[in-house]
């Protein structure tokens, strides 16, 4: 039962516990979300307005896979950023030079890194100089 998987992962996160709650939020007859459910159909908008409303991605309401909010998706870089930072100080530590040939190769890999990293210090470069200009 796909509307009922899904359903109860909005009950469980959200203060929706009613289908009569979750007609009022997604604005339609309590009757039509009964309909929805004996067809077994949950609807892509009433994911995307829970989700909107609560902070939940609509992906995850549907599927139950993936980060939960945006929030979980951040912690989720972040966490692999840290991972990455510590084993490269790590490796450093052991093997001087790791910390160069991180940033070279990564550089190399990734060109349109180098030019954000470009038009970064460019308009912090622009930013600077107006500040300057107006003191």
């Amino acid at each position: 039962m796909i509307f009922d998987k899904i359903f109860e992962r909005i009950k469980r996160e959200t203060e929706i516990k009613s289908m009569a709650h979750l007609a009022k939020m997604v604005g339609t007859a309590q009757s039509y979300v009964s309909k929805k459910r004996k067809e077994d159909k949950f609807p892509v908008e009433w994911a995307y307005i829970v989700g909107r409303e609560y902070d939940l991605l609509t992906e995850w309401i549907l599927t139950g896979n993936g980060p939960k909010s945006l929030n979980d998706e951040n912690e989720r870089k972040i966490k692999l950023l840290n991972e990455v930072e510590c084993w490269i100080l790590n490796t450093d530590e052991e093997e001087r030079g790791a910390v160069e040939w991180f940033t070279y190769d990564f550089r190399k890999k990734y060109p349109e890194f180098v030019e954000w990293l470009r038009k970064k210090e460019a308009e912090e470069t622009e930013k600077n100089k107006d500040q300057l200009d107006e003191s």
